[in-house]
């Protein structure tokens, strides 16, 4: 079987589209934000929706915040933080 290759002349019109089109998508999608962002995902099926849903689940996390991590030094603690008020 023959190897088949392109040369650099043949590439290079394709190399070029290619990189305006990475550019296009970088620009467009910058990748990953460096701001606050959600610890966690939920996910549930659409036939376990209820209206409140979202309200019940932010009810229940500070009810177990409340319970296990009352301070910001248990908290701290339980997560091998050194400091406190980064927790």
């Amino acid at each position: 079987m023959a190897e088949v290759t392109l040369s650099a002349e043949q590439l290079a019109p394709m190399m070029q589209s290619l990189a305006r089109a990475n550019a296009d998508f970088a620009a467009r999608y910058p990748g990953v934000s460096l701001a606050r962002q959600p610890v966690h995902t939920v996910y549930g099926g659409a036939q376990l929706y209820r209206p409140g849903a979202a309200e019940k689940l932010g009810r229940l996390a500070r009810e177990h915040f409340e319970q296990w991590a009352p301070t910001s030094e248990i908290m701290a603690a339980a997560l091998g933080i050194a400091e406190p008020e980064l927790a």
